[in-house]
C-alpha cells in the first residue's frame, strides 16, 4: 500500500524524464530485515517551506499544482501511518522542478522462502559491453546487471560519445563486443547512421548489436533492424536481457531469424496449418482428463492456476522453472503447456526453444505452448510468438480469460 501511494503520486506528478523505485537490505539477522526503499522522480518537486505538511491528513502542497495534477490525497498521510506502524520512517527529499525522492526504512520479519539461483554464463566473463542510454539510471540498472555476470561494461549517453568508447574498448580488449542502444536516439538519423556505421566499419562489423526499445518488436522498420542482432523490450527485465545476451554471444540467435518467426506466426492459419489445437477425441473419447503442464516458479501464482485449471477438470503436473519444464517434456506428451516467461534457471522463452527443438528431433507434433506474462505489451506478445509460442495470457490469471482460452484449444473442456 505505501509503495501504491508513493509511486502513484509519482507518476502523475512527473511528465518527463523517470520515476524509479530503488529497494536494499541493509540489515540482515537470521529474523529480520532492514529495508531502504527509495521512490525518485524527475516531477515538478515540492517547495521546501510546504515539504513540513505535506504528510497531514488533507494538506496539499499548492492549490494551482492540484487544478493542474490533481491532490495527493490521503496517500502520503496513509503512507505514512502505516510506515510508523511497522516500526519505520518516511522521509522527503525535493527541489522544485528538479523532482523528489522518498525514502522509507523498514524493519520486516524474514519468511522461510526457497532461495533462487541465478542462470550461470561463465563464457560472458570479461566481455565487453557498451551500453548507450541517454538517462543516467538506465544506464547504470543496465550496467549492474551485465556487470553481475562479470561483463566489462562502459556506458554512454549518446551515440557520439559511443563511438568513442567503442574505439577505445577495442584498443583494450580483441574480443567481440556487445553493443545496447535505446530505441530513442535511433529516432534520428545519427543514431540509425551509428548503427549502419558500426556494421560498414570492418574493425566493428561483428559487434552484436542489441536493441532496447518500447516500440513494439514487428513495428520497428526495416533499416532500423537490420543492423541488429537482438531485441530486448523496455522496462528492462533481468532475465530477459542476460538470457538474450547469452544466446546471441552461444550463436543461437540471430535478428532476422526473430523477424521471420513473427512474420510466420502472423500468417492466417490454413486447413493444414502446424498450430497444434486439441480435440474433444484426445480429452474425452478415452475417458482421460486432459493432462497439462504448469510451468511456475511462483508458489502462490502455482496454487491461483493449479485451482482454475482443476476446476476445469484439468489434471496439472508442475515444474518449477524452466529446466524442468524441458525434461518434462521430453518424457511425455501434453494437451497443453503454460509457461511463465521469467523464471530462474532457465526462462520460458528458452524452454520454449528446448522444446520445439526436441520435439522436431523425435518428430513429435507441437503441443499447444501458452505464454503467462506480466506484460501483455506488443512487443512481449511478439517475443513469445517469436520463442514458438501459440498464445498467452496476462498475469495475474483471470478466470474468463483461462476459460476463453481454453475453450479456444479444446471446444470440450468448460472450466
Amino acid at each position: 500500500q505505501i509503495l501504491l501511494n508513493l509511486l502513484g503520486n509519482a507518476i502523475k506528478f512527473t511528465r518527463t524524464g523517470y520515476v524509479a523505485l530503488k529497494i536494499a537490505a541493509d540489515v540482515i539477522t537470521p529474523a529480520t530485515v532492514d529495508l531502504n526503499i527509495e521512490i525518485i522522480d524527475t516531477g515538478i518537486g515540492i517547495p521546501l517551506d510546504k515539504q513540513g505538511k505535506l504528510f497531514q491528513l488533507f494538506s496539499q502542497a499548492d492549490a494551482t499544482t492540484t487544478r493542474r495534477f490533481g491532490g495527493t490525497g490521503l496517500g502520503l498521510a496513509i503512507s505514512k501511518g502505516l510506515s510508523e506502524l511497522m516500526g519505520g520512517h518516511i522521509s522527503l527529499v525535493s527541489e522544485p522542478s528538479m523532482g523528489s525522492t522518498f525514502k522509507i526504512t523498514l524493519s520486516l520479519k524474514r519468511q522461510n522462502a526457497v532461495e533462487r539461483s541465478m542462470p550461470q554464463y561463465p563464457e560472458l566473463y570479461f566481455v565487453p559491453a557498451l551500453v548507450i542510454d541517454s538517462l543516467a539510471i538506465n544506464r547504470q540498472h543496465i550496467s549492474d546487471c551485465l556487470q553481475r555476470y562479470g561483463m566489462r561494461v562502459e556506458t554512454a549517453s549518446s551515440t557520439e560519445e559511443g563511438l568513442v568508447k567503442l574505439k577505445l574498448m577495442n584498443h583494450l580488449s580483441p574480443r567481440i563486443p556487445f553493443i545496447l542502444i535505446d530505441q530513442q536516439l535511433l529516432k534520428s538519423a545519427d543514431g540509425i547512421s551509428f548503427a549502419h556505421s558500426v556494421r560498414q566499419n570492418p574493425i566493428f562489423a561483428n559487434s552484436h548489436l542489441v536493441l532496447m526499445s518500447q516500440t513494439p518488436l514487428r513495428s520497428l522498420t526495416s533499416n532500423v533492424y537490420s543492423a541488429f542482432n537482438g531485441f530486448v523490450s523496455k522496462p528492462i527485465r533481468f532475465y530477459q536481457l542476460i538470457n538474450e545476451i547469452a544466446a546471441i554471444h552461444s550463436g543461437k540467435k540471430s535478428f532476422l531469424q526473430l523477424k521471420d518467426n513473427i512474420a510466420s506466426a502472423e500468417k492466417p492459419a490454413s486447413s493444414k496449418s502446424s498450430v497444434p489445437v486439441l480435440t474433444p477425441a484426445v480429452v474425452h473419447n478415452n475417458g482421460h482428463k486432459p493432462l497439462v503442464l504448469l510451468a511456475e516458479d511462483n508458489a502462490v501464482n502455482q496454487k491461483v492456476a493449479l485451482k482454475m485449471l482443476e476446476k476445469a477438470g484439468i489434471q496439472v503436473e508442475i515444474a518449477h522453472n524452466g529446466k524442468e519444464a524441458v525434461t518434462l517434456c521430453s518424457d511425455k506428451v501434453y494437451d497443453l503447456v503454460f509457461m511463465d516467461c521469467q523464471m530462474p534457471e532457465m526462462d520460458g522463452f528458452d524452454a520454449t526453444r528446448a522444446i520445439r527443438e526436441l520435439e522436431k528431433k523425435h518428430g513429435r507434433d507441437p503441443m499447444p505452448i501458452i505464454a503467462l506474462t506480466a506484460n501483455a505489451l506488443e512487443g512481449d506478445k511478439a517475443q513469445c510468438l517469436a520463442a514458438g509460442m501459440n498464445d498467452f495470457l496476462a498475469k495475474p490469471l483471470k478466470q474468463d480469460a483461462l476459460r476463453s482460452l481454453l475453450e479456444k484449444y479444446q471446444t470440450s473442456v468448460k472450466p
